[in-house]
């Protein structure tokens, strides 16, 4: 039975060197998309931030230009004479509700985010609209579902630049049905340190939020918080809405960009772009592609097992003719070394036992071919001519012969 020879310590170093070159080629694999990954993070999360500057300066100019209008109403001696005299003429009356419903109108028409806008005066029943004057109770019941008499307690208190949205749902729509308040900024007008009633202007949340969008080239998730609640509902919102200040990306949500506005506290921007629109195919690729590496590297680790086999194959068949048996953390070389020293001593020894027996070897055939019959020595010198040793007569020979002396014999090694 053919003794199988086990691979040794050289056939384990060659497997692991292959070995080790398809992991440090699946490792290299990986990290190429890993960095591609972060690299494509970095990017989506320099674009995000580049759109929360541009959307925010253009949201925060119109905070400012909101607060310039409204210093504008504030101390003019038209609307306390209009809020404080009740035997006012009614040219009088009539031409200062007009003046400050042009410029509600104006301030409308030059505005993209505010929907509408009207004054109401602590002494009086009736808003100033840009269309003109209306009743409080008409105006509220045209627009709004709840109790009038919690829309006159709410003009009657004092706000100082005030972001809210207002508590009473917005009158039924056919399509959408009740929705809530709209989102409102209600500023005190004051004349000489003295109350003069509320400008109320109501902002357009869907507006807002799409200045973002004009500076966002990727699809992602723009929306506007008010006391850390999106002011409109969104299903691509987390759970968890990071805190303010936040500029990274968060495993599990995507990029986010969340910033504090910087003209009220209870205000924020956020931008998110969801890890589904980060990678678009992401999820798919990445699955399909570790299973392709997975599969690869298998297959790679077989063939440095085959080629490990294939290479070892000359060492594996001298380690055969070895009488020891090879021991799996054998050093092959070495043993090998120890043969070739082992052989080469035998040699040693066997030329010199042969040198020492070559007299007595001399001495026998001279006898016998002095002694022996014709047809021995015939055959004799055949079996000789079949070793490395050359016998030469000399011419006494055959004179030594017939005077019946001893021949000269020449041996040559």
């Amino acid at each position: 039975m053919k003794r199988k020879t086990p691979g040794g310590r050289t056939f384990y170093l060659i497997l692991l060197a292959l070995l080790s070159s398809v992991l440090i080629m699946a490792m290299a694999h990986a990290l190429s998309v890993y960095y591609q990954n972060r690299h494509y993070v970095a990017a989506q999360k320099t674009e995000l931030e580049a759109a929360m500057v541009s959307g925010s300066q253009q949201i925060d100019a119109f905070w400012d230009n909101v607060s310039s209008f409204l210093f504008t109403l504030t101390g003019t001696s038209s609307l306390n004479r209009l809020d404080t005299y009740p035997n006012l003429p009614l040219q009088e009356a009539s031409r200062i509700q007009t003046q400050t419903a042009e410029r509600l109108a104006a301030f409308l028409s030059d505005s993209p985010f505010a929907l509408e806008a009207f004054v109401s005066l602590r002494h009086r029943s009736y808003l100033i609209t840009p269309e003109g004057v209306t009743e409080r109770d008409t105006y509220f019941g045209h627009r709004y579902q709840g109790e009038a008499a919690a829309f006159h307690q709410l003009l009657g208190e004092k706000y100082a630049f005030h972001l809210m949205r207002l508590p009473f749902a917005l009158a039924k729509s056919p399509r959408q049905g009740i929705r809530p308040g709209p989102l409102a900024l209600i500023q005190t007008l004051y004349d000489k340190g003295q109350p003069l009633g509320n400008c109320v202007i109501t902002l357009d949340v869907a507006a807002l939020e799409q200045v973002f969008g004009r500076y966002v080239t990727i699809h992602g998730t723009c929306t506007l918080l008010l006391d850390g609640a999106p002011l409109q509902g969104d299903g691509m919102l987390p759970a968890q809405i990071p805190p303010a200040g936040t500029q990274a990306y968060l495993p599990g949500i995507g990029v986010v960009i969340h910033r504090p506005s910087p003209h009220f506290a209870q205000l924020s921007y956020l931008l998110i772009s969801p890890e589904s629109t980060i990678f678009p195919r992401y999820q798919g690729v990445l699955a399909t592609l570790m299973a392709a590496l997975l599969a690869v590297t298998l297959l790679m680790g077989l063939a440095a097992f085959l080629v490990a086999r294939r290479l070892y194959q000359p060492m594996r068949t001298l380690l055969a003719s070895l009488d020891n048996p090879i021991s799996p953390r054998a050093d092959e070389y070495k043993l090998i070394r120890q043969s070739i020293h082992s052989l080469e001593r035998q040699w040693d020894d066997s030329r010199q036992e042969l040198l020492a027996s070559s007299p007595l070897v001399r001495d026998a055939l001279l006898h016998h071919l002095l002694v022996g019959s014709p047809s021995e020595d015939r055959l004799l010198m055949e079996k000789l001519n079949l070793y490395p040793l050359r016998f030469e007569l000399e011419e006494e020979y055959e004179a030594a012969q017939q005077e019946n002396e001893t021949p000269k014999i020449k041996v040559d090694y």
